[in-house]
């Protein structure tokens, strides 16, 4: 009895280090492609299996990092820094990266490079993406297009590329990629990003199928204030769009467009006061010029061009003057002033001049929405009244 339990523990010890090979590394490849956001206890397994393995050990790191378990993370690597390692010196680069120090981030990342002498290794081209991104945004592209001509099915890369576009232009093209992630990719982020997509395309049922599906991952924002979106302003149904507005405002990353929206549903009802207490929360939720917009043009389309004046100031110190401050400012005078000599003194045209079309376009847009409190519309290049 003695001898065989010793014979079954060698037997074991032996089994939980034994060499990986290419076929096993690329089966483990395909299923952590699939798996990356929820991978945890399985890298733990492959580790123990594979105590020795750069692949598997540079991925546990990623894995540490990805859950901010930065220590941990060095602790594994730092014995496996060695020439040739790939996947340790990956994790060291995206370590740095996390520590915010670009310069050993860049080095290590230049010796992993180095290391993939056949140049198939999307995880390096996926993190060089990542690394990239803030400061050279062709570099982080050539990166990530690599990163799927080596894998055309490697999920997180297409998301990535997805996530590059705006749904509001590109709805088709996000829908196209999106739909090539594999179904078992547990990630609420993109799904929800997805029910964007759908619903600038106009396909609402398709849309709240996507946000369900999000938040049976893991309840979030976005999928709260998307199901909000679409009862809104698809389905009319005021009352159930402000329960999912408010369930989307408890979350830090949509609370400042769920107080905007909510202010807008009220204004929608005639809530005015409502509508203005959520709006006036804007200066201290919100960091963007954007956000400060919603509250000033609340304003002037309910009449109260002093109080709007005040916000444009605000923003204007916060975020210097730019087309939105200074579009407003001309839209106030259109409401405020003598239209026909205001028609006359060109400052649309220098508007234009100064700022552009799409500046133009975006005034434009404001004239048309108010067109009911004067019956004006100023075209890009010229000054105009419509009947």
């Amino acid at each position: 009895m003695k001898w065989t339990l010793l014979i079954l523990y060698f037997i074991l010890l032996s089994s939980c280090n034994r060499e990986i090979n290419e076929q096993e590394i690329l089966k483990i490849d395909s299923l952590l492609t699939i798996k990356i956001r929820s991978e945890h206890p399985y890298i733990d397994s492959l580790h123990k299996t594979y105590p020795n393995s750069d692949f598997i050990i540079g991925m546990k790191a990623l894995s540490y990092i990805s859950y901010d378990s930065l220590r941990a993370a060095e602790k594994l690597i730092t014995s496996n820094l060695k020439k040739g390692n790939t996947f340790s010196l990956i994790a060291a680069g995206v370590l740095y990266d996390k520590k915010n120090d670009s310069v050993k981030a860049q080095d290590f990342f230049d010796q992993a490079i180095a290391s993939d002498e056949r140049r198939v290794n999307k995880w390096l081209r996926l993190y060089l993406f990542y690394h990239y991104k803030k400061d050279d945004l062709a570099k982080a592209l050539e990166n990530l297009d690599q990163a799927i001509q080596m894998d055309s099915v490697f999920n997180q890369a297409i998301i990535e590329k997805a996530y590059l576009l705006s749904p509001v232009d590109n709805c088709d093209s996000i829908i196209k990629l999106l739909n090539k992630v594999n179904r078992n990719y547990k990630d609420n982020g993109y799904l929800s990003f997805l029910g964007d997509a759908y619903y600038y395309c106009g396909d609402g049922e398709r849309a709240v199928s996507c946000y369900l599906k999000s938040n049976e991952i893991k309840e979030n924002g976005f999928a709260y204030f998307g199901l909000g979106t679409i009862e809104h302003y698809m389905n009319r149904n005021l009352g159930k769009a402000s329960e999912f507005y408010i369930k989307s405002s408890e979350y830090s990353d949509t609370r400042c467009d769920a107080k905007i929206s909510l202010g807008w549903l009220n204004f929608d009802k005639n809530n005015l006061d409502v509508a203005e207490s959520y709006f006036r929360e804007i200066p201290d939720l919100c960091a963007k010029q954007e956000n400060y917009n919603e509250l000033i043009y609340f304003y002037i389309k309910t009449g109260k061009l002093k109080n709007a004046k005040e916000y444009i100031t605000l923003a204007e110190k916060r975020f210097s003057s730019s087309y939105f401050t200074e579009g407003f400012k001309l839209l106030i005078d259109v409401l405020s002033g003598d239209l026909e000599a205001f028609l006359k003194n060109n400052k649309i045209d220098s508007y234009y001049a100064t700022y552009g079309k799409d500046a133009a376009d975006w005034l434009n847009s404001l004239l048309t929405d108010i067109n009911d409190l004067r019956k004006v519309r100023i075209a890009p290049d010229q000054s105009q009244k419509s009947i």
